[in-house]
């Protein structure tokens, strides 16, 4: 099937989405503060899946760090890789969230 989605339910337009994203840089991974909430640990196996897939395809997705609190929000396993691989830098994306968002 192809073409636009058409849920079963139909709302109304109300507004557009607003974006949240504020920018984006290659910054080192040094500069990047993990989120002291995050509560994944990835096992080893994870870990060299992680690894084995940047070493053969590379990055494909940014790191997601909030302007808001300075804190990663997605990626902390990609941010740790390329510190220990000694990477000089990190793709990332920079989003606008407070503590109530």
């Amino acid at each position: 099937m192809t073409g636009s989605y058409s849920g079963s339910a139909t709302r109304p337009t109300t507004s557009a989405w607003r974006s949240r994203i504020a920018d984006s840089a290659e910054v080192p991974p040094s500069q990047l503060v993990p989120n002291p909430a995050n509560w994944r640990r990835h096992p080893d196996v994870q870990r060299d899946a992680m690894s084995g897939a940047l070493d053969e395809v590379g990055w494909v997705q940014h790191v997601v760090d909030n302007r808001q609190t300075g804190h990663v929000l997605d990626g902390h396993l990609r941010v740790d890789l390329a510190t220990t691989r000694g990477e000089a830098s990190v793709p990332v994306v920079y989003v606008d969230f407070t503590d109530y968002d």
